[in-house]
C-alpha cells in the first residue's frame, strides 16, 4: 500500500507585469502497489488536486496565468505547512536543483544555517535523495502558500 502523500509544487504567477511565487500544496491519494490502475488514478488525482488549487487561486486573486517551476515531495521545515493555514505570505528559504531538475526544498526558518541544519535532520536517514544536489546558498524569498482546500480522490 502506498499511503496518501502531500506533494509541495512551486508556481510563479502573472498579473500584469507583477509575478509573484506560490507554493501549492496538493494531496495524491493512498493508492494498492499492486494495482497499476489504482496508482494511476492517484497520480491522476494529485494532477486535478494541484491544478484545481493553483487555477482556483488564480482565479480569485485576479492573476492571469501561472507557470510550473518545481515539486517537493518530502516533508517541508516549519509548522505552518502542517495546519490549515492557506492564502497566506510567508518568506522561506528556498534551495532549487543544481542540475536544472524540477525539483526544490523549501522551509521557513530565521536563518539559513538553520534552514540546512533543520533539512539534514530531518531527513538524516536518507530519504531525501536530491539533498547533495540542492543549490548552496538557499535563497530567501516571499512566497504564498495554498493548499487544496477539499480532499479530492481517486
Amino acid at each position: 500500500m502506498s499511503a496518501e502523500t502531500d506533494f509541495y509544487n512551486l508556481y510563479r504567477v502573472y498579473r500584469n507585469e507583477e509575478s509573484k511565487l506560490v507554493i501549492v500544496k496538493a494531496l495524491r491519494p493512498d493508492f494498492s502497489n499492486h494495482d497499476q490502475a489504482q496508482e494511476n488514478s492517484a497520480w491522476s488525482a494529485l494532477d486535478k488536486n494541484r491544478e484545481a488549487t493553483v487555477s482556483e487561486f488564480c482565479n480569485s486573486n485576479v492573476y492571469d496565468k501561472y507557470e510550473f517551476i518545481a515539486e517537493w515531495m518530502d516533508y517541508p521545515v516549519g509548522d505552518v505547512f502542517y495546519g490549515d493555514a492557506s492564502g497566506i505570505e510567508l518568506e522561506v528559504w528556498i534551495s532549487m536543483h543544481n542540475q536544472g531538475k524540477p525539483y526544490f526544498a523549501f522551509g521557513e526558518c530565521e536563518t539559513e544555517e538553520h534552514f540546512w541544519a533543520k533539512l539534514e535532520n530531518d531527513h538524516s536517514d536518507g530519504d531525501c535523495y536530491i539533498f547533495p544536489d540542492l543549490e548552496r546558498p538557499a535563497k530567501k524569498q516571499k512566497v504564498i502558500y495554498v493548499q487544496q482546500k477539499t480532499q479530492q480522490t481517486h
